[in-house]
């Protein structure tokens, strides 16, 4: 599908006060290059699944969830981000909530997504953290 087309997906939603969305079975169309802000100042959002969706094609992820104070649940899994060169406030002024992050099989993860995910689990007090199942992004050092 195409960005306009999720975007009014995503607004109707965002009005309908819904807690939790489910993007884990949508294709992007290929020229989509930019998540940026595409689930910003969404005040009910909970929890967002995008475990799976091909976003390969995907550079620019910034601000994606800027705003969203009550965002708690953040599955990743499964996808590659390797092309990704902009995540800058992805989770910006979210709230400090978020207690899950799911990163499993995740290839190309950027350095705020991995502070994410160390803050969750931070916040649910978690005393390991096993990164064996990622792979972080190449111009991590």
């Amino acid at each position: 599908i195409p960005r306009s087309i999720l975007d009014i997906y995503l607004k109707a939603l965002s009005n309908a006060g819904t807690k939790a969305v489910d993007l884990s079975g949508i294709n992007l169309s290929p020229n989509v290059t930019s998540l940026h802000g595409l689930f910003a100042s969404m005040p009910n959002l909970e929890s967002v699944n995008l475990s799976g969706l091909d976003i390969s094609h995907i550079t620019d992820m910034s601000d994606m969830f800027l705003g969203d104070g009550n965002l708690e649940s953040l599955d990743l899994s499964g996808l590659d981000l390797s092309n990704v060169t902009n995540t800058s406030l992805m989770f910006g002024w979210a709230g400090g909530k978020i207690k899950s992050v799911n990163l499993d099989n995740t290839k190309g993860v950027t350095r705020e997504i991995l502070d994410e995910y160390v803050n969750a689990a931070r916040r649910t007090n978690k005393t390991n953290l096993d990164l064996s199942h990622i792979t972080l992004a190449s111009n991590i050092t």
